[in-house]
């Protein structure tokens, strides 16, 4: 059976990037009454062909003993298994804050391919490792007349399409999933 590990990683102080982001689009792209907030973390998802008991093993180990993912003395983690990649979740009706999660990643991102050979030989998990995806999710708390309206204003944030329209991703060399969009 096929799991997959995933790793929450965030700095256990301020995160410069999405300050600044966050900054920018208040200040200087005209968001300041629609963000709330934004905030950022690292995701690592691991594939595994194994028993999920395993694959729990495995995921403690990666966070425990293999450095490749979490610095202890600055990073802050979530673990967690999954048998599956999970659907996007939207809820929520009316006018209010929403909460968006984000996954963004790059398109060629050669510390997958580092990661995924060091576990393979270096950590001695061989034939287990199957994929290795890194990219970030993104949390932007948004006030909306809607979902639908919440949604726009997501994509209008997240994807660059002109200089002063979008901000965390350039369509060209990265993608984004929306995870979840809920009514706080």
């Amino acid at each position: 059976m096929s799991y997959i590990i995933e790793i929450r990683v965030r700095l256990k102080t301020s995160d410069l990037i999405s300050s600044t982001a966050f900054t920018t689009l208040r200040e200087d792209m005209g968001w300041k009454e629609i963000i709330n907030s934004l905030f950022r973390e690292e995701v690592w998802k691991i594939k595994v062909s194994t028993t999920r008991e395993k694959a729990e093993e495995i995921g403690e180990e990666l966070t425990q003993k293999v450095k490749i993912f979490i610095n202890p003395n600055k990073h802050l983690w979530d673990l967690r298994i999954l048998q599956e990649e999970e659907t996007p979740r939207l809820e929520g009706e009316g006018k209010g804050n929403y909460l968006a999660e984000v996954l963004t990643w790059w398109l060629e991102d050669a510390r997958e391919r580092i990661a995924f050979d060091s576990l393979r030989s270096t950590w001695g998990y061989g034939e287990i490792i199957k994929e290795v995806k890194r990219g970030e999710i993104w949390k932007l708390n948004l006030k909306a007349d809607s979902l639908a309206q919440a949604k726009e204003y997501m994509e209008d944030i997240v994807v660059s399409r002109k200089q002063d329209k979008g901000l965390i991703i350039n369509p060209h060399s990265q993608g984004y999933k929306l995870l979840s969009l809920g009514k706080l």
